[in-house]
């Protein structure tokens, strides 16, 4: 059986034109100020990647799932 693979996209801007999609499959969609992002519950797995945002160039996260829901996680920097 080929392993399951998925991929999630993150982006920040500072400026935004335009409405955000209302009741989309993927759940509510809200504008969150930097300063409140400590404070609103998130996955761990995304909280981690908040720092990311703010270094210089772009990053992709490889995580490989073993068992026990622990995992194996890459970070590579471009």
């Amino acid at each position: 059986m080929k392993p399951e693979r998925y991929m999630i996209f993150n982006y920040i801007t500072s400026e935004f034109e335009g409405d955000l999609l209302a009741d989309h499959k993927e759940g509510k969609a809200e504008w969150i100020h930097i300063n409140a992002l400590d404070s609103i519950p998130m996955q761990d797995s995304y909280r981690r990647r908040i720092p990311l945002f703010f270094d210089d160039g772009v990053f992709e996260i490889h995580t490989r799932w073993k068992e026990d829901r622990q995992y194996d996680e890459y970070i590579k920097r471009t």
